[in-house]
């Protein structure tokens, strides 16, 4: 399969380095099913990380990412790279609808993939210290790191209960080191001292959360909503899932390919020999 050099925003450690490259292939009709069939009943960050490591490579097809380098990549670059697999996939062009709170009017966006990357973060240090307040006169000086894919995931239960725990349980993990005014160590954060560190974390990491801008044509509303890279790429595939048995039955009715043959070649070149067929059947 061909794979695609792509860059993400915050980056890895490996071999005494720091890296931004990675390699992304095209997704197959075997990726549409395994994210509508076999994944459907995982959380969302589980369907992200398996998708990844079926995906991506260290180095150009040749060394694989493994499911640990995808649960430590940051929410920032694992959303960078859904957006790479659409992009690659379906093309730079993106239709969005948003809906306005106001007056539930629906808005038709048109995007630019490569309009939703941020540039590459000038602080690509894996981790941070600032100092924090707490309750009262208390002060923390804290260590902490970008929230991580492996955050996400284990957390996925506790999403489902409660956002607002889940929120704080996910900042609270991501603490690797609390003082307090006098140097000695913070058994655990205030829950003030731990949103105080959300917007930071936040700044550390700005690709994590995609935000759409819109002004609503009907009442005049400016409105935002949050777009969530692999919640969209899932709609589409699941959408054309339909459409992709009916190529495996035309392909492996002209052809005689095997359906595991079929769903490993990307959705670009199935369509290609699909016109083929079409061609033919007009010509004859």
């Amino acid at each position: 399969m061909h794979f695609t050099e792509v860059t993400i925003p915050g980056g890895f450690a490996r071999a005494g380095s720091w890296g931004r490259s990675l390699w992304a292939r095209t997704l197959c009709g075997g990726d549409e099913i395994f994210l509508a069939e076999e994944m459907s009943q995982a959380s969302p960050a589980a369907r992200a990380t398996a998708l990844l490591e079926r995906t991506v490579a260290l180095e150009c097809g040749s060394v694989p990412a493994s499911r640990e380098f995808c649960r430590e990549l940051s929410a920032g670059d694992r959303e960078a790279l859904l957006l790479h697999l659409r992009r690659l996939t379906f093309g730079d062009r993106m239709s969005c609808v948003l809906q306005c709170p106001s007056c539930t009017e629906k808005l038709d966006l048109d995007l630019s993939v490569t309009s939703l990357f941020v540039p590459s973060y000038a602080d690509c240090a894996p981790d941070r210290e600032e100092f924090i307040s707490g309750d009262g006169e208390g002060r923390y000086r804290v260590r902490f790191r970008r929230i991580n894919g492996g955050d996400l995931e284990d957390l996925s239960e506790t999403v489902r209960q409660d956002s607002d725990v889940a929120e704080l349980s996910a900042i609270e993990r991501c603490v690797i080191d609390a003082r307090d005014s006098e140097g000695r160590p913070a058994a655990s954060l205030p829950v003030d001292a731990l949103r105080r560190l959300a917007p930071l974390l936040a700044e550390m990491d700005p690709q994590a959360e995609l935000i759409l801008e819109a002004e609503c044509p009907a009442c005049g509303e400016n409105f935002s909503q949050t777009l969530d890279a692999l919640q969209y790429l899932q709609a589409e595939m699941v959408q054309s899932l339909d459409r992709l048995y009916g190529e495996i039955h035309q392909l492996a009715s002209h052809y005689h390919w095997s359906e595991a043959e079929i769903l490993s070649v990307p959705a670009e070149r199935r369509r290609r020999y699909l016109a083929m067929i079409a061609g033919a059947g007009r010509t004859l």
